[in-house]
């Protein structure tokens, strides 16, 4: 908190990478909502609007990541988001194709966009700043459709998460069964539970169930995640057994008879 007090003053005068920093360090303290995240904001839009050199993909991501972690929605970081969530700038980091980069910004942008209560789509396509967020998340999963086989785990889990939350229901049906195919492939000790959560949450949330998938998709996506959690023992994340507990139920998928 001291270091955040000492850093507020100076915020206008931070480069790309000394905001980035200070972004990272609050949240990863749990610092609250407050002061020094409007600074971070506002000297962070100020980057891209001197006519300078843009900040690097990484430093928005942290940014935007921070925000995101401690939940900050007030409005100088609703603007913040807004720049980000632009066409130009999407269009620019999707090209360069970083997949932590691609992935991290549609996590950050749809968490702080989409809430809750925010779960209808007449409400969506009210809003502006939701039609460029749902844009710039749909564009993540083209990409990430595109390099399905290469992204790690979880790259692949934060889109399918992101496209969940914005609503993207069409694009799920194409998106989905190929990430799920790709998870079975992958080695178990390349995944983790936080994965299949994510993944069985988004496909519980946007109504597919099993005849989406391949026979049996779904099913050995459930096995592997049990495989996570029962090595975790006593350290499982009762939010991830919640997750997977509540979409099995929403999308009846029936695990193996002695689970």
């Amino acid at each position: 908190a001291e270091l955040a007090a000492a850093a507020l003053p100076l915020a206008p005068r931070m480069n790309s990478q000394m905001i980035s920093n200070c972004a990272w360090g609050a949240a990863r303290m749990s610092l609250p909502a407050g002061p020094i995240y409007d600074a971070i904001a506002t000297a962070g839009l100020r980057l891209f609007r001197d006519g300078g050199a843009q900040p690097l993909d990484q430093h928005v991501v942290n940014i935007s990541w921070a925000f995101a972690r401690v939940e900050v929605k007030s409005p100088p970081v609703s603007r913040y988001l807004q720049q980000i969530s632009e066409k130009k700038f999407v269009d620019g980091m999707l090209q360069r194709g970083m997949s932590h980069h691609v992935s991290g910004i549609a996590w950050a942008l749809s968490k702080l966009t989409f809430d809750r209560q925010e779960h209808r789509k007449s409400r969506v396509d009210q809003e502006p700043q939701h039609l460029a967020v749902q844009s710039a998340v749909d564009g993540a999963a083209t990409k990430a459709l595109e390099k399905v086989n290469d992204w790690a785990a979880r790259d692949l889990a934060r889109i399918v998460w992101s496209m969940a939350k914005v609503l993207l229901h069409d694009k799920a049906v194409v998106v989905f069964p190929r990430v799920a195919g790709r998870y079975i492939e992958m080695p178990l000790q390349d995944t983790s539970a936080q994965d299949y959560s994510m993944m069985l949450w988004s496909v519980a949330t946007l109504g597919m169930c099993s005849e989406h998938f391949r026979p049996g998709v779904l099913e050995l996506l459930v096995e592997r995640a049990l495989c996570k959690l029962q090595a975790q023992g006593n350290r499982a994340d009762v939010q991830h057994i919640s997750n997977i507990a509540w979409a099995c139920a929403k999308a009846c998928i029936r695990g193996r008879s002695n689970d």
